[in-house]
């Protein structure tokens, strides 16, 4: 059995095709106004689908010991243009990030680290050398502020990285609430392993707008 504790929430929108590319019913502040979220493009680079390596570095890796890495944006990630602040993993200081959307938990990360300015500009470059710039555009109905209006603030659309096989994505998501009581954790198992969420961050992350919470 393995337990995976969850350090971390972060909200995401709904997305109807997998996080493979925009669905036309995006939702929120900034999905309403743009006709499409940042987090659509989640799950484009697992393999097997279509265009998946454009989404990749694995042209000219960037992270060599952590091998082929796609690039993507969290809503909620604290963006620095320092060193890379946090890496969210078993091993690690921080446990795995966990994804909700409309308070359920519907995925996690076995690893994933936030970028800071000269990695994200530098994923930035690759990806738009492959064409996955043009491909996000042409899907977000030729709108550039899906990739090349933010060509001096990489960030805004490139703030993650992680291997596209370490994105697990629940088959039945999980339903969060509130508690009066901050300690303790919710414990829930699915198959073989065991999800570990400390009460304080779900109450922190259903009180709260689309951020990080540790």
């Amino acid at each position: 059995m393995t337990i995976i504790k969850i350090g971390a929430l972060t909200k995401i929108e709904r997305n109807s095709a997998g996080y493979k590319m925009p669905d036309g019913g995006a939702g929120g502040e900034y999905g309403s106004e743009k006709g499409f979220n940042q987090e659509d493009w989640l799950d484009r680079a697992r393999p097997g689908n279509l265009s998946a390596a454009l989404f990749t570095d694995s042209t000219n890796p960037i992270f060599k010991k952590d091998g082929v890495q796609t690039y993507s944006h969290l809503p909620g990630i604290y963006r620095s243009s320092g060193n890379e602040l946090m890496s969210f993993h078993g091993e690690g200081s921080y446990d795995h990030l966990a994804l909700i959307c409309k308070g359920e938990l519907v995925a996690y990360f076995v690893k994933v680290a936030v970028l800071n300015e000269n990695f994200s500009q530098r994923a930035y470059d690759i990806l738009d050398r492959n064409g996955a710039g043009k491909i996000r555009e042409a899907e977000s109905s030729s709108n550039t502020d899906a990739w090349s209006n933010h060509i001096d603030n990489t960030l805004a659309c490139l703030n993650i990285r992680y291997s596209p096989e370490d994105l697990v994505w629940l088959e039945n998501p999980i339903p969060l609430s509130k508690s009066s009581a901050s300690s303790g954790f919710l414990s829930t198992t699915i198959g073989a392993d065991t999800i570990l969420i400390p009460q304080v961050i779900i109450n922190n992350a259903l009180n709260g707008r689309n951020s990080l919470f540790i």
